[in-house]
């Protein structure tokens, strides 16, 4: 099959002294050399700063896709908040793309990783809508589901732990949003997850989400490293 557009969003702040610089670069620069989709690839990096810490946050890692992908669109939300960041660069990408990899700055790709497979997953299965890449936090219930050769997963079920939805790095499609609606605005990167760990559990018509059984259940055993763990722009840090 023709395979679909998928873009990548990455969500990144500076405070003006530097520190999430080399996150954003050390994780933009893992994707180029570890990322793997033989279809087209989008990037957007959403940027929080200020006007005035925006460029040199952003300057590196922006050459980078530049050179590796070749298309990146870079967006300044100037200190309006994580939730009106992710809204205003998803919009954009679920113009042309019906999935979506959304990251923070801070999630390291520690191996070659081909996202073919989930794609596939989630156009053959729409009745999922998110696989999930970070670590799984929390505790909560799974079925396994097999869905073809190499593409076994867990199914989180709702209500089971907080953390069955994550603002951590997942596969998003627009059917998820269609049905939990966008990200809460105005409030603080902890509260916006927990608002959608909420409503993802009261939610019974944005599809359910998937985290691939190859790699078990224990922390940071997904394809990405938390290398800002302990100074993340999320101040709620998910339970071992």
């Amino acid at each position: 099959m023709d395979l679909p557009i998928v873009t990548i969003i990455v969500t990144t702040y500076d405070p003006g002294d530097g520190s999430r610089t080399k996150y954003l670069v050390d994780t933009i620069d893992s994707l180029s050399k570890n990322l793997r989709y033989t279809g087209t690839i989008k990037f957007i990096i959403t940027d929080d700063s200020t006007e005035e810490n925006h460029e040199k946050n952003v300057d590196v890692a922006r050459q980078i896709v530049l050179n590796d992908w070749g298309d990146c669109t870079i967006i300044n939300t100037n200190r309006k908040g994580v939730g009106f960041a992710k809204n205003n660069a998803l919009k954009l990408a679920f113009n042309t793309s019906p999935y979506v990899l959304l990251m923070e700055d801070d999630w390291k790709l520690k191996e070659p990783f081909d996202l073919i497979k989930h794609v596939e997953v989630l156009n053959e299965h729409p009745e999922f809508s998110m696989v999930r890449f970070g670590y799984l936090g929390g505790t909560f219930d799974a079925s396994y589901v097999d869905l073809g050769p190499f593409k076994s997963y867990w199914k989180l079920h709702r209500g089971s732990g907080v953390y069955i939805y994550s603002g951590q790095i997942g596969l998003r499609s627009k059917k998820f949003y269609d049905g939990i609606g966008w990200h809460l605005e105005d409030i603080s990167p902890g509260e916006e997850e927990l608002d959608m760990c909420k409503r993802f559990n009261a939610c019974e018509d944005c599809g359910d989400i998937l985290w691939p059984a190859e790699y078990g259940c224990t922390l940071n055993a997904g394809p990405f490293l938390n290398i800002g763990l302990g100074n993340s722009m999320n101040d709620v840090i998910p339970h071992d």
